[in-house]
Formats: structure tokens, sequence, C-alpha cells
């Protein structure tokens, strides 16, 4: 009853609160979605007015590049650049563009002739790189910016090349650095970050435009020019900044919340119990009547129940002979299983002379079938009970006479089937009778077995049993049956990683016997695997052959005691319909299982057996 009480407080908080939150969801969910959304596009903005500006300054620095190339001046790269004018316009060039800029002059085989930093001469750059007339590449955080330069008085002539080489960290310039505000530049192959100071660089970035929302940030990427195509523009706006007018009056109705919720449970501490206490009484007295395990202890609980829910003395049962008068009571009405009837029982006088209401009428009346059902459950448990002893006893007493003289009908017949004198068609018959004995007493220990099983008088006989010479002992002695097929029977426990287990060896050998021997029964050829393995709680044996399948509606007809499967591939196949019920009630007492699997008719059969490591 606790926790219904608490669950009337959480109705109540619930009822209460419903309107007000769903208001508040509503309000915060379109006001953050709109902001967010209007932010988003703000920053789309702000990131392309970026992208634009470092696009345009390298492709100021690539115009800078090529007229340079285009000078007279740059002739002298034949005679070696003897007066250093190249190198000075460099320097110069260098100077009014950029301090991070190295402008240099190569020879066609890569030898620096000119530089702007003089450190840079006589050194040699590869070539291999600059395979068109003019263009840009990108290694490490520095941007090359190249053109091949011609000799004005020969445009077929070539001199070598000019490029510079740029500091990408100079890009920072363009980018904003704030908490609130901040962006930055990153390669999304080597994760090299420029002006990164405040966030962590998002990882696996996609060269594509997109935008990212996190708890903190809200986060838009969008990929720079061809030259720089590694390299994305990351633009993030901390939400608590961009959202502190809606935080603001989130915290408002929070607070106003919390207040709500504490009048909400004061009125319902206050009126829950009154709520509840009818329901205990109730329930306690519907507990103890279904724990009642005989009639006349059902009738005196019952009584002494109701006492207290009326609070008087004046409760009393009247049986068949009587009627209480002057006062309400309960008639019960219980089933005769054996007519299918009701016959009256009896009455439980309740003590008041009138119910206040139908409601009042109603309540005892549920009681009262409270009562009856109680007593029809201890009545069915008795004949059920009666009638399962009196089964065990017939199956016991029936197995012990029949064996007997079935035991004698096998000896003389294998005797006669031994005698010399017999002539050989009276041999046959003789055999046909000690196979249809054998199999009568088989028929007889499956039934037995089942009794055993189902009155729970299976004993387990646990020991250490060592799984590999099990499983090769029941393969040796099941070969022979292969013999007259085309029938390739195999045994795998190279995935066996325990080799032990504490269970009943007889019990595992009687279900693995009946597995397989099933697959034999019903394979006339191909193959059969026996596949032994297991996990840390289970040894699973699985039997796997190519025969005549089961179709896929009798999967579930295959475990019930006398199945006779009829579907055409298995017709012609003696059994008693009893090995596979068994075989589940046994796994079952093993804390294991079986599952039977195929995917129709002529496609095989996997039989796959469960058993505990394990048993205590």
């Amino acid at each position: 009853m606790r926790h219904l009480r608490i669950k009337l407080l959480m109705m109540f908080v619930a009822i209460g609160l419903l309107p007000f939150l769903t208001l508040l969801v509503y309000a915060l969910y379109l006001g953050e979605s709109n902001m967010l959304s209007k932010l988003k596009a703000q920053q789309f903005q702000e990131a392309q007015t970026i992208v634009k500006l470092i696009n345009s300054h390298i492709e100021s620095l690539q115009n800078e590049v090529r007229f340079i190339a285009a000078l007279d001046v740059m002739d002298d790269i034949l005679v070696g650049d003897i007066d250093k004018k190249i190198s000075r316009l460099l320097t110069q060039k260098e100077q009014d563009l950029h301090h991070s800029i190295t402008a240099l002059a190569l020879t066609t085989q890569g030898e620096v002739v000119a530089a702007s930093k003089p450190t840079l001469l006589q050194t040699h750059f590869d070539t291999a790189m600059m395979k068109n007339t003019s263009g840009i590449y990108q290694k490490d955080k520095k941007l090359f910016i190249y053109t091949k330069t011609t000799a004005s008085f020969d445009a077929n002539k070539s001199l070598g090349y000019l490029f510079f080489i740029y500091n990408l960290d100079d890009l920072e310039h363009y980018l904003v650095s704030l908490p609130q505000k901040h962006s930055y530049l990153l390669n999304r192959i080597t994760q090299e970050s420029i002006n990164n100071t405040y966030l962590t660089p998002l990882q696996h970035l996609k060269d594509e435009t997109s935008s990212i929302i996190d708890n903190e940030h809200l986060i838009v990427y969008m990929p720079l020019l061809a030259s720089l195509h590694n390299y994305s523009i990351i633009y993030a706006v901390d939400k608590s900044v961009a959202l502190e007018v809606e935080y603001k009056f989130l915290r408002f109705m929070l607070f106003l919340a919390v207040i709500i919720v504490l009048v909400i449970l004061y009125v319902a501490v206050r009126y829950s119990k009154e709520i509840v206490e009818p329901i205990q009484k109730l329930t306690h007295a519907t507990q103890q009547i279904i724990e009642a395990r005989n009639e006349q202890e059902c009738i005196d609980i019952s009584i002494a129940q109701i006492k207290k829910l009326t609070k008087t003395d004046v409760v009393y049962y009247a049986n068949t002979q009587q009627r209480p008068l002057a006062q309400q009571y309960i008639e019960l009405y219980v089933s005769d299983f054996e007519t299918d009837r009701e016959f009256y029982f009896g009455a439980i006088a309740l003590g008041i002379t009138a119910f206040r209401d139908e409601n009042e009428k109603k309540f005892y009346d549920s009681l009262g079938q409270i009562i009856i059902l109680q007593l029809d459950k201890i009545r069915l448990l008795e004949r059920t009970l009666a009638a399962s002893r009196a089964k065990s006893s017939f199956i016991s007493s029936m197995s012990h006479e029949l064996r007997t003289p079935l035991n004698s009908i096998i000896g003389f017949s294998q005797y006669m089937i031994t005698c010399e004198t017999l002539e050989e068609e009276h041999q046959d018959v003789m055999a046909k009778i000690e196979s249809s004995a054998q199999y009568l007493l088989g028929m007889i220990n499956d039934i037995l077995d089942i009794a055993k099983i189902e009155a729970g008088k299976m004993e387990l006989k646990v020991d250490e049993v060592e799984i590999e010479p099990l499983l090769e002992a029941i393969y040796a002695m099941l070969l022979p049956l292969t013999d007259d097929k085309e029938i390739q029977l195999q045994l795998h426990t190279e995935k066996l990683t325990q080799h032990t287990l504490r269970s009943d060896a007889k019990l595992i050998q009687q279900v693995v016997v009946n597995l397989l021997s099933n697959a034999i029964k019903f394979t006339s050829k191909g193959s059969i695997d026996v596949y032994a393995s297991n996990d840390a709680e289970m040894l699973r044996i699985e039997v796997v052959d190519s025969g005549c399948g089961i179709a896929q509606e009798h999967l579930e007809k295959l475990f019930e005691d006398f199945a006779q499967l009829d579907n055409q591939p298995q017709q012609g196949q003696k059994g008693s319909g009893l090995g596979l019920s068994i075989s589940k009630k046994i796994a079952q007492l093993l804390g294991g299982d079986i599952t039977i699997a195929s995917e129709g008719e002529g496609k095989g059969v996997c039989a796959t057996f469960y058993c505990a490591l394990h048993i205590v």
C-alpha cells in the first residue's frame, strides 16, 4: 500500500502540474527553437563573410604572384639575378603585403636565385608539386602560391617559378576570438587548427556545410575554397549567452513550479491516507482469504476479516440449511466440477441491517466473489491432486504388471529365434514378436519417465562428468546405425573450453542419444554433425542433419506427449511420440532446454540441447 500512496501522490502532482508544464514546455520549445534558428542563420551568414574574406585574400596573393612574374625584371633569372633586383623587389613586396609571406624566385631546376629572406638563397626546392602553369598547394600549415615565369622577349622560354610561402596562422586576423563567440579553422585530415583558443576541436567533419547543437554551444561549419579544401571554418556561439533571456524565464517558471508542487504535496498527503486505508484493508483481507488451504479455513478467515471491515462481532456463517434473517449477507455458490453446475454452499451474515448505498453492496458482492473463487480453487486443487495420485498409482501398478509378461515374451522370443530346428519363416515371425515387445517395453519405460518427472520423483545423480569421453561413447554406440545408410556422421568438440561439468551423466546421455537417434532415423543420406560448445554457464550440443526436415507449422507440436507428425517425409517411421517430450523435460531438470529449428521439409533439422555446467 505504500507504493499505492506514492502513486496517488504522483498522480495528484501530475494532474496539478500537467497543464502548467505543458504550457511551459510548449513555450520553451518554441522560444528556444526560434531563437536557435535565427542565431544559426546569423552564424552561417557571418561564417560565409569570413570565408569570402579569406578567399579574397588568397586570390589577391595569387594576383600579386602573377603580376610580379610578368615583370621584365624576371629576365634576370637567366643571369643569376646578378644585381639582386628581383630580391629587392620580393623583399619590398613581403613588407607591403604581410610580414608572414616569404617570396621566392626559382630556376627551372628548383634553385632559389632570389628571395625576400637572404638565408634561402642558393637553397633548393622540390618542383614536383608545381604541375600547372600556376596554382596553389598546401603542406603542413603553409600555403604555397606559385606561377611559372617566362622571358619577356620569348613567351615560350621558361625561366623558372615565382611563388609565395604563406603562413596559414595569419588567417586568424579574419577570425573571431571571444569566449562567447569564437571561430577557427580545422584541417579535417590532420586535425590541426588555426585560432582555436576556447573549443575542443570537432572530430570527423564532413566536406559539407552543416550545424551542431550541443549542451554548451551552437556550432556551424563550412568548407573553404579549393586551395584549402581540407580546411573548414568552425563558428561557435555560447548558448548560455544567446539564450540568456530564455533561461531567466525558465528559472522563474521552475521556481513557480516548486511552489505549486509543495502545495499539491501538502493536499495529497493530507487526503491520500483516507483514500488508501480502505484499499489496504481490502487487500489484506483478500490476501488472507486466498492463502486458505481448506474450505473450513477459508470460511473462518473470511469471517475474521469481515469482522475487521464492519467493526462488529455479529458475523457468522450459515450452512446450506440456514439463511441469515433481518440482516444483509453474502450468498456463496460454488462449482460442482463433475456436473459443471453451481450449488448453494452457504451464506455469511455481515452483521448490518441495510447497505448504506449501492457501492457498499457492490463491495461486499466483490468480496463474496473472492471467497467463492478461493473455495472453487481449493475444491479443484483437491480434485486435481486426487486425480494425479490415482494416475501415478495406476501407471506404477500397470508398469510393473506389464513388465513381467513383456520380459517373458522377449526372453522366449529370443530363445525361439536362436533355436536351430525352427524354420526360417517361423524365426521371422518370432523376430517380429520380439521387436514389438521391445517397442512396447520402451513405450512403458517412457511413460514411467514422464510420470516420474511430473510427480517430481525423477532424482538427479550429480557428479563430475567428462564431456568429450561421454560424447565419444555415444558416437561409437550409434555409428553402426549409419552403416546401412549413406550418412557421414561426425563429432566436433573443438569449441569446448570447459571439459568437465557437474551434472547427471546418464540423463545427458539419454537426451543426446534420443536427438541423434532421431536424426539418423529421419536421414536417408547426407550428413549428421554433432557440435559441442559452451559459454560461462551452459553446455550446448547441436545435432544438425540433412534429412527430411520439418514443416514450420509442425515445429510447435514436436514436444507434445505422443506427438506424431503426419508430414509425408516422416511417414512410415515408427515411434511412440514421447522421445522429444521426455528429452525436453529432462533438459529442464538439468537447468537447460531443447530447441528444434528447420527451414522446411527436405531442408534438414537443427536440434539444440542446453544444460547447466554446474548443478548444485
